[in-house]
């Protein structure tokens, strides 16, 4: 989007962006993770995708989420988890 504009910006600066931010939402994160713990029903789904163009390389995604479905016809607070392991 950036060179759509003409903004020239380095792979290895947008990378330190993404560091950054993910540093900053870690507390975030966290309180997110502890309400999704706290949960008595979770969901999950894990699903392999293609984050490197080798096919030995299999990476996978896992969605972890609470529902309305719980015991406790949801009264409880709601959170979604993605979670990407994809190899170095």
């Amino acid at each position: 989007m950036f060179k759509q504009h003409g903004i020239e910006i380095s792979r290895r600066t947008m990378s330190d962006w993404m560091m950054k931010c993910g540093a900053l939402f870690k507390p975030l994160y966290k309180r997110l993770h502890e309400i999704l713990l706290s949960q008595p029903v979770l969901q999950a789904d894990e699903t392999t995708l293609k984050v490197i163009n080798d096919e030995r390389h299999k990476s996978y995604i896992w969605v972890y989420c609470s529902g309305i479905d719980s015991p406790d016809k949801g009264t409880r607070p709601q959170a979604t988890e993605f979670y990407l392991n994809s190899p170095s």
